[in-house]
């Protein structure tokens, strides 16, 4: 199985569009967006080379976000010193120290309360 062959069998076990081409006899060609990224324009090309690896290239993303898109932006905790239920109004992340609470009503638009499975400063995934 060719390294393309596996990008794209990866992709589709996890449910990522992609779109695939070989334009030439010595490419093959995988081009994908994940739904975070979608709307601003910014998509992912893989070319396999001779050598039988992938070549990574990013379109549209900064530095920031190039590191973000292949390495992670990590995880955090919630340090928040409120019980976990599902409308939760307070949270604390254990890695940038964003804080946030709603307690009074501030905070909250139009009744719905923030999802914390990410932070909403740093972008880490919230673990606990």
């Amino acid at each position: 199985m060719t390294a393309t062959e596996k990008l794209r069998r990866l992709l589709d076990e996890r449910g990522v569009e992609h779109r695939d081409a070989t334009p030439d006899i010595l490419h093959d060609v995988t081009n994908w967006v994940t739904r975070a990224w979608l709307a601003d324009g910014r998509w992912f090309q893989a070319i396999e080379t001779q050598k039988g690896d992938l070549t990574l290239e990013l379109y549209g993303y900064s530095p920031a976000q190039a590191i973000d898109a292949t390495l992670g932006r990590g995880t955090c905790h919630d340090l928040a010193e409120t019980p976990k239920y599902r409308d939760k109004t307070e949270f604390k992340c254990s890695e940038c120290g964003y804080e946030y609470s709603a307690v009074g009503g501030f905070g909250c638009d139009y009744g719905d309360e923030p999802d914390f499975r990410y932070c909403p400063n740093c972008g880490r995934r919230c673990v606990g």
